[in-house]
């Protein structure tokens, strides 16, 4: 038998506890469709970098976690018209 003073701090922590969950729950989410973006974001430049380069050695890959703050407008730009040479120089000199 519980007391009233016990029925509601259990009530209070029940309370607690679902909120809490909930949002985990929705942090969780958020947390999974971000990575999901930048998943697909980087996977967008990479082809496109395969697409223009034929490979992605080194220098390529060190600068596509740059390339990931850019707008998929403003990657696609950068990777269409810059040769490997002036899309590195342009990461080594600009970010």
């Amino acid at each position: 038998q519980l007391t009233t003073e016990e029925e509601q701090t259990l009530m209070a922590l029940s309370q607690a506890y679902l909120e809490w969950e909930k949002q985990t729950v929705r942090r969780g989410l958020e947390q999974g469709l971000e990575q999901g973006l930048e998943q697909e974001r980087r996977s967008a430049i990479e082809s496109l970098m395969k697409i223009r380069y034929g490979t992605i050695d080194d220098s390529l890959q060190s600068i596509i976690p740059k390339m990931l703050n850019l707008s998929s407008p403003d990657y696609t730009a950068l990777l269409l018209r810059s040769s490997k040479s002036e899309l590195i120089a342009h990461f080594s000199t600009s970010h």
